[in-house]
């Protein structure tokens, strides 16, 4: 377990002007700012619309939020957009804001006989940094493929082997990708932005790397070379398809 220096500081807002609905916005000035509009739902059924904001914070920092009060965090947000207005004017002090950490976790293998039978999915198999946002992707893509170890296999032992090596390519693949974006969007290695600037626009302008990058945000590479393996995950049981459940 490795904790990062970055984490974030969030906010859940209700998105009364629906400004912020549909997509997930991100503003960026170098390695050592940035701020996340995330559409994140209802509290319940036919209630307000929410937007979760996130502010990228060194955690050694975080205590000087509270020292400097919420007025002068709220002159900093300004400073780098005006699109976060409407969330702040919700915001009256700096304990309303959740304090997030990051970990890199690596475990030898994904279950364990001797307290269990245990089986870890999801971050508590292979936490990493959220700069790919695929924390509840691989977790529910995990929770898939063991239903599916489970059902063919002969034995739990055999089952959770299968489980573990069916998952192991696209976890090392999500991980290495995870450490090194990392600092070069949550960092103070500043000299990485120009680069990062020039390189990333046109890689989402050019098929081949645009196709390679939405592969990735859809949890479907296994490898670091672009030619590894895809494995698209079965979306249903073609019985249970074909009755139209």
């Amino acid at each position: 377990v490795r904790a990062y220096p970055f984490g974030a500081l969030w906010f859940v807002a209700e998105d009364r002007t629906g400004e912020y609905a549909g997509t997930l916005a991100q503003v960026y000035a170098g390695t050592g700012r940035m701020i996340g509009f995330l559409p994140t739902g209802r509290a319940v059924p036919g209630g307000a619309a929410l937007v979760s904001m996130f502010w990228s914070v060194r955690l050694a920092d975080a205590d000087d939020l509270h020292e400097r009060g919420i007025e002068a965090w709220k002159r900093d947000v300004r400073a780098l957009t005006n699109r976060a207005e409407p969330i702040l004017e919700q915001i009256s002090g700096t304990r309303e804001l959740i304090l997030a950490a990051y970990h890199d976790v690596v475990v030898r293998r994904p279950y364990d006989f001797l307290h269990g039978p245990v089986v870890y999915l999801g971050d508590a198999a292979h936490a990493m940094s959220p700069q790919l946002g695929q924390g509840a992707n691989l977790a529910l893509i995990d929770a898939m493929t063991l239903a599916e170890c489970l059902e063919s296999a002969a034995g739990l032992r055999g089952a959770l082997h299968e489980y573990a090596r069916r998952r192991s390519s696209a976890t090392r693949y999500y991980q290495f990708a995870s450490r090194w974006l990392t600092p070069i969007f949550q960092s103070r290695l500043e000299f990485i932005t120009p680069v990062r600037d020039r390189v990333i626009r046109p890689m989402c302008r050019v098929r081949w790397t645009r196709r390679q990058m939405l592969e990735a945000l859809a949890g479907l590479n296994t490898g670091v070379m672009p030619w590894a393996t895809k494995t698209p995950p079965r979306i249903c049981d073609p019985a249970a398809a074909s009755t139209g459940d």
